[in-house]
């Protein structure tokens, strides 16, 4: 698994990112300062009304699209955390074999935020479209361990790069 992938891969899932947080910037209310992530862990009927209603029509059908562009974005940041997570146990397992044998377990775990990020869009669109219990809180079940799995990947990632790095100054001496 080379950066010939891993580049392409990870230049996709930022430019996705950034398309969704732009777009994303109008569902921003004062009932959802975080916008649609404050959406996705309304966790309740009642808030996830309050923040539908904040929302004008045309901002509804942001949203709605967000929801549907999100799917890319879930088929491609999983992959790119694994691909980056494989990578990084590489060398995290010639500094440590249990930090290269967390990289690997993380990797393949970062491959569960999927599902999850899939269950909780089809929630949010029906809550959405006017679906009251249990899809708020649905959502919100799927949503804390798909950002509890994406945050261990990236610390996992980010840790797997300092050490790329320790390694790379220890070779240079």
């Amino acid at each position: 698994m080379g950066w010939r992938l891993t580049i392409p891969l990870v230049a996709a899932t930022l430019l996705c990112m950034a398309a969704l947080a732009w777009l994303g910037g109008p569902l921003q209310t004062e009932a959802a300062p975080g916008g649609i992530l404050t959406f996705e862990l309304a966790g309740s009927p009642e808030a996830a009304r309050r923040i539908v209603a904040s929302w004008s029509a045309a901002t509804r059908e942001v949203a709605a699209f967000t929801l549907g562009l999100d799917y890319l974005f879930l088929a491609l940041y999983p992959s790119a955390i694994a691909v980056v997570l494989l990578q990084a146990a590489e060398g995290l397992g010639r500094w440590s074999l249990r930090l290269g044998a967390l990289a690997r377990a993380t990797a393949w775990l970062s491959l569960a935020a999927a599902p999850l990020d899939a269950t909780e869009n089809a929630a949010l669109w029906l809550t959405l479209r006017g679906g009251g219990s249990p899809w708020p809180q649905v959502a919100a079940v799927c949503a804390v361990p798909k950002f509890a799995i994406v945050g261990a990947g990236l610390c996992c990632a980010l840790l797997g790069g300092v050490a790329a790095l320790m390694g790379a100054n220890r070779g240079a001496r």
